[in-house]
């Protein structure tokens, strides 16, 4: 294709990271190719016109030059089915791969994410008005290991993992490299103790002490028993953390390093504040449901 050598297609987003929600779920397509210097656009263009030799995909729509470059939507006709494709999107592929390993290490959290998204959704319609997807997964991970129930996959990872990557912007591009390393679920064996995400935790104004591989006991949010915790106490956790305990205008998380920092933008409105009343209501059913088995979930949230 184009001159180009093996060029490989992946897949990724929420079909790799196991939090697809039935119909409402596309299929992120990335096609990665070894030339940085190419136009994405160009390969765009390629594909589109080997797809419409097959009446069962849609490419009527034009090519739409996003913030994070160039996209191709198409439709499978077929099985009704909404496809994007875009160009050298590795980072994105190795992000849901490491949102997946977090799935597979304690399936708390995929129910987290799916529950947190479907709330989103329901609140916030629009999709440009409403939390992406990644940032509730950093957000969900970054509070659980908080709670001492996920390790830093990243920081345990035994070998760095050097990476080429794109970064591509309507007004400019960017060649890099990163260490993408972080523990494969087939290496979870190797995670004799879990790490604390920070031993102190202050949502002022005043620093933060991160601690990097060290198991602590007495953690702002540590849990004696994380492994017991429910899926409802969890989630009114997460509710009640970023909506009334995190200060959005000001601080960052960031799980590779495991710190919470000064934001390096200004600040401005979170979309995920939450009211009172909705907190309210959801702790009074989640303590109505106290005594059932741990899928029960605060179902208020949802409405």
């Amino acid at each position: 294709m184009i001159g180009h050598k093996n060029p490989v297609l992946c897949v990724y987003g929420s079909i790799v990271n196991s939090l697809a929600q039935d119909k409402d779920s596309d299929l992120d397509l990335t096609l990665i190719v070894d030339d940085f210097e190419i136009s994405h656009e160009l390969i765009l263009r390629c594909v589109r016109s080997e797809l419409e030799k097959n009446p069962r995909f849609d490419c009527s729509q034009s090519l739409r030059q996003l913030q994070s470059g160039v996209l191709l939507e198409v439709t499978d006709r077929l099985n009704r089915i909404e496809i994007d494709i875009c160009v050298n999107k590795t980072m994105e592929v190795l992000n849901s791969q490491l949102v997946c390993a977090y799935g597979c290490f304690d399936v708390r959290f995929i129910k987290l994410a799916l529950y947190i998204k479907a709330w989103n959704k329901l609140r916030h319609p629009d999709k440009m008005k409403r939390l992406n997807s990644f940032s509730i997964y950093l957000m969900l991970i970054a509070f659980l290991q908080m709670r001492g129930i996920l390790p830093n996959l990243q920081a345990r990872a035994p070998q760095p993992e050097l990476t080429r990557y794109q970064l591509q912007h309507k007004n400019w591009d960017y060649v890099g490299v990163a260490d993408t390393k972080f523990v494969r679920p087939d290496q979870f064996a190797s995670l004799v103790d879990l790490p604390m995400f920070y031993e102190t935790m202050n949502l002022g104004d005043g620093p933060v002490a991160p601690v990097k591989n060290e198991p602590c006991a007495e953690g702002p949010l540590r849990d004696t028993n994380p492994e017991l915790i429910s899926v409802g106490q969890l989630l009114l956790g997460f509710f009640e953390f970023y909506g009334f305990n995190f200060k959005h205008e000001t601080l960052a998380i960031d799980i590779r390093h495991c710190t919470v920092g000064p934001c390096n933008r200004a600040a401005s409105p979170s979309p995920f504040r939450l009211r009172q009343d909705f907190i309210d209501e959801a702790h009074r059913e989640l303590q109505a449901n106290a005594d059932k088995n741990e899928s029960s979930v605060p179902h208020a949230l949802f409405y």
